[in-house]
């Protein structure tokens, strides 16, 4: 098997086969989708840390667009390393993570759409209204299931 990037293979080994978070660790799963990200770009040399202080030193290379929202927000925001984990553990950025690290799976063959955009659209509504009963809780995710489950 060709080797992924680090936050891919974390995805891929964290989420089920929904690609969801496990429940009873969203949040630190979250955070180590962000610190896999984060090491990624590290180890690429796309970022550099001096100081605690994470600096953009070179442009995101193609293989890794998956991970442009971390990288832009890195380039504005000059901050510290463990503001990242704060910022990216959990809510819209880590979902917008999650949408990209999938797609680039999906592009690579190794998951597939597997829900309609209406079904993602009612899920949603029913999510945010709280309508769901306890056994129907578990979110799907962004809607790709990997081939290997």
């Amino acid at each position: 098997m060709e080797r992924k990037s680090i936050a891919q293979e974390y995805y891929i080994l964290v989420t089920d086969k929904y690609s969801v978070l496990p429940s009873m660790r969203r949040e630190e799963s979250g955070a180590g989708l962000a610190a896999a990200a984060f090491m990624d770009l590290l180890s690429a040399g796309i970022i550099a840390e001096e100081k605690k202080k994470i600096e953009v030193v070179k442009d995101l290379p193609y293989e890794l667009r998956h991970l442009q929202p971390l990288y832009v927000y890195l380039r504005e925001k000059h901050c510290y390393a463990n503001k990242i984990m704060t910022d990216w553990h959990s809510g819209s950025r880590c979902r917008q993570l999650m949408e990209l690290i999938g797609r680039s799976l999906q592009e690579a063959g190794l998951a597939e759409e597997e829900m309609e955009p209406a079904d993602m659209a009612l899920f949603s509504i029913l999510k945010e209204s709280k309508n769901l009963n306890q056994c129907g809780k578990a979110e799907i995710g962004d809607g790709f299931r990997f081939l290997n489950a």
